[in-house]
């Protein structure tokens, strides 16, 4: 039982939504041609003092296949993962979204 919990709270690749989708193109005017494989992870935490769900969208071609299936928030930090991570962000309690490019 605790195992399944465990299991579902796991943060899982996830296609951009139309809100993230329209956060990088305001926000960075990122052109919406670009993003339509790129994923995202997220997990809980905090953002000056406030509870985010910080975000990390990536893209998906630049991970072998074989390690999406397991692929970790944290994971995109990692030397052979970086190169895939693009944007670093947080999505404010309101729904707010906030993106930056990865550096």
């Amino acid at each position: 039982m605790w195992w399944q919990i465990w299991q579902q709270s796991q943060p899982q690749v996830q296609a951009l939504t139309g809100k993230v989708k329209y956060a990088l193109a305001s926000q960075l005017k990122v052109d919406s041609q670009d993003v339509g494989e790129w994923r995202l992870l997220e997990k809980s935490g905090r953002h000056a003092s406030k509870r985010v769900k910080l975000i990390r969208i990536f893209d998906p071609a630049l991970i072998g296949g074989d390690q999406m299936a397991n692929l970790k928030y944290d994971d995109l930090e990692m030397t052979d993962h970086r190169k895939a991570l693009l944007f670093n962000g947080h999505i404010e309690a309101n729904g707010q979204i906030h993106v930056t490019h990865s550096a």
